[in-house]
């Protein structure tokens, strides 16, 4: 029983201490072709792709990664800018990094999972380009949210609380 009951415990705080990374390798990035293409800033945005995560592919059941057009950028970035001014999180939003996740939900919808972290951290996170960043604080300066580019809108926006 003795056994038992130090081995659950270890399980336990290892599952705890192990939940605390700053980023977690999850995905790979979509190929630089289509980078180039878009002609997008990757000193602030990173594109991903589901084909190769469990976690995201769990996360998003059911979905399928599609590639994004010229047009998706300006409309991402126009809706980028509304959500975050309607939610009074830091007007100087030019300053967050990105992390886009575009797929088509089961009901066909084009949607793009956004998340973000302040470029301050892009130190803490130097590989934000190939992993997602996930932490469990940091307050507005860590947020993510949904855009259906289907129907030009945004939802499901999740800030950081303070630590």
């Amino acid at each position: 029983m003795k056994q038992f009951l130090f081995l659950s415990s270890t399980l336990i705080i290892f599952n705890f201490t192990s939940g605390q990374n700053k980023s977690q390798s999850h995905l790979n990035t979509t190929d630089n072709s289509q980078i180039k293409r878009l002609n997008i800033d990757t000193s602030k945005i990173a594109i991903f792709n589901l084909k190769s995560d469990r976690w995201l592919n769990k996360k998003f059941d059911s979905s399928k990664s599609f590639a994004l057009t010229v047009a998706d950028i300006n409309a991402i970035d126009e809706l980028f800018k509304k959500c975050v001014t309607e939610n009074n999180i830091d007007t100087s939003y030019f300053h967050y990094k990105r992390q886009y996740i575009p797929f088509i939900d089961k009901k066909g919808n084009k949607k793009v999972w956004i998340n973000c972290f302040c470029s301050d951290f892009g130190n803490d996170f130097p590989h934000w380009k190939k992993t997602i960043a996930i932490v469990s604080d940091g307050g507005s300066c860590f947020f993510n949210f949904l855009i259906n580019l289907s129907d030009n809108s945004f939802s499901n926006l999740e800030v950081n609380g303070v630590g």
